[in-house]
């Protein structure tokens, strides 16, 4: 399966999600998923995903959102068996921003409630900061 979408997704949601519809069984089994995502909480970021099995990892690149090289949206892969396509792509479209999410802007965004771990800041060079 593959999931292309140009919105950030909202963390909350995202996190509802992998929970409860990632989780073996739900929908399927997913046995690797790989990507880039984009979360609204950490606008200057790039994620990096990439799950085997149980474990998923959700880590920063090194692109930072700002680099003309750097992906758009969401752009992941999953791989398993019998896997609902239908229902994971109705999950991860309500993980996404909606219009109203979306106009507050970055800056909004940044305040929401974040449950992933923190990741090194950036600046504007795109080199790592530890803060």
């Amino acid at each position: 399966m593959r999931y292309r979408e140009p919105l950030p997704f909202h963390p909350g949601r995202l996190a509802s999600v992998i929970e409860r519809d990632l989780a073996a069984g739900r929908n399927g089994r997913v046995l690797r998923s790989r990507g880039f995502f984009r979360l609204a909480s950490r606008p200057d970021h790039v994620g990096s995903w990439s799950s085997l099995g149980a474990m998923l990892a959700l880590d920063p690149t090194a692109n930072p959102s700002w680099d003309a090289d750097a992906p758009i949206g969401q752009a992941l892969w999953f791989v398993g068996e019998r896997l609902d396509v239908p229902a994971i792509e109705r999950a991860l479209d309500g993980a996404l921003l909606t219009p109203d999410e979306l106009l507050a802007g970055p800056d909004v965004w940044r305040a929401w409630a974040d449950p992933f771990p923190v990741w090194p800041a950036l600046d504007a060079s795109g080199e790592h900061r530890h803060e």
